[in-house]
């Protein structure tokens, strides 16, 4: 007979002070099939085949919108920068007849998309998502055999927000993929392999850096920068094969010049920066904004202070979800689809903090209204006259950060490993 408190399996749902917890083998275990990771790769490709094709769907829908393209625009963009790269175009130019808003990506990414640009236009959109959504999977379920036990539920958790990412045709799971992938290549000692993945990211997009955060807390420091020194020259002289030196030198002025004016139009975002706006009603200056980035930049750096938890190994995860969760929260240019970086970070972080009543609440709240609120799951009334106005949806990012930066700053445990 099964005792009050514990699942079929014989496994407590309380903590050692008698308090419920959220824990994915409570809820699901017994669901075998559940667990399974050909099943859930299954669900992941089927659910980005879904997505791209409802996508899709809507570009055979009558439109009255003036200046309509096409409802995957984002890729239109990826795919068109391949072929202006190859016909010797300005990357950064405006094409009116034939996207919708600018190219903001490096070069190189655009000969990096080339096997998802030569497709037919809607085909290569389902491809790209499918891809998308299977270097996710494969990151979480490649991390280290230490972490194994949240492979599936962080898997579960991030499904939802991924959905949002994919159903906006954006390079952002590949992002959070690319974090995950150097988190495990630190930890197998793969340094050259950790430095690839990085410089990839910084690439596709530039906060993608913070992933070289992780660098410090691992030995062969010099190593490490001597490959990302390589790989950064390698992937930037990548665009040489179809261009010319001028030409690229060119390319990356125009990129840099891009960036720029972008940081200036970006007064929409989804940041801590717009939530402390909008919740207040005080529009934050440019100056303001930036102190504040500065003020995230220190309070992220304290933590290597201590040096003597660099080998407990949830302090190195720690430190991986707070690099996801970071380069969302305070990026000037966070969008809801970009959140699948830090709701992947949430996700781990949840998975190896202790379980009380703050965590469930913390983990609940970022459920609510990071994964469902852009959904119409979520009530429409409360998403149209808080949620995105105020940019809710970095609060519950924003406190588990804190909560994180919190546990990494004080907990003892993580100078007390012993080896």
């Amino acid at each position: 007979m099964t005792k009050i408190g514990e699942n079929t399996l014989g496994m407590s749902c309380f903590d050692e002070n008698n308090t419920p917890y959220l824990t994915f083998e409570y809820i699901m275990l017994n669901k075998s099939i559940l667990t399974k990771p050909l099943f859930i790769l299954a669900i992941y490709i089927a659910a980005a085949i879904i997505a791209s094709l409802l996508k899709i769907a809507l570009d055979f829908r009558p439109h009255e919108t003036v200046g309509y393209i096409s409802k995957v625009n984002n890729f239109i963009i990826y795919r068109n920068s391949f072929f202006h790269l190859i016909n010797h175009q300005n990357l950064y130019g405006y094409f009116p007849s034939e996207q919708y808003d600018e190219f903001l990506y490096s070069p190189s990414f655009a000969l990096l998309i080339a096997p998802f640009a030569i497709l037919p236009q809607y085909l290569g959109v389902v491809v790209w998502c499918v891809f998308n959504a299977c270097c996710v999977f494969w990151a979480i379920h490649k991390l280290p055999d230490q972490y194994a036990k949240g492979k599936t539920f962080i898997s579960w958790f991030v499904l939802i927000e991924l959905l949002t990412s994919l159903q906006n045709v954006q390079v952002n799971p590949l992002v959070a993929a690319l974090f995950l992938f150097a988190f495990t290549a630190f930890e197998k000692k793969q340094i050259a392999l950790a430095s690839l993945f990085i410089v990839l990211s910084v690439y596709i997009k530039v906060f993608g850096i913070l992933g070289a955060s992780l660098f410090l807390i691992y030995p062969d420091r010099l190593k490490f920068i001597a490959w990302s020194i390589v790989w950064t020259v390698v992937i930037l002289a990548l665009p040489l094969i179809v261009i010319s030196p001028q030409e690229l030198l060119t390319l990356y002025q125009n990129w840099m010049g891009a960036l720029t004016a972008d940081h200036a139009k970006n007064i929409e975002d989804v940041s801590v920066m717009r939530m402390i706006s909008g919740i207040s009603g005080v529009a934050l200056s440019e100056h303001t904004r930036l102190f504040i980035q500065i003020a995230a930049v220190g309070l992220f750096c304290l933590k290597y202070l201590r040096w003597q938890a660099f080998n407990h190994p949830t302090f190195r995860i720690f430190f991986l979800s707070s690099a996801m969760i970071w380069s969302i929260i305070f990026n000037h240019a966070a969008e809801s689809s970009t959140y699948i970086i830090a709701i992947l970070g949430v996700a781990v972080w949840y998975q190896f903090t202790d379980r009380n009543k703050l965590t469930l609440s913390l983990i609940i709240l970022a459920f609510l209204l990071c994964c469902l609120s852009p959904t119409d799951i979520f009530p429409r009334a409360i998403r149209q006259l808080y949620v995105v106005p105020m940019a809710l949806k970095a609060l519950p990012c924003f406190l588990i950060y804190l909560k994180l930066e919190y546990d990494m700053l004080f907990k003892k445990e993580f100078v007390n490993l012993k080896t």
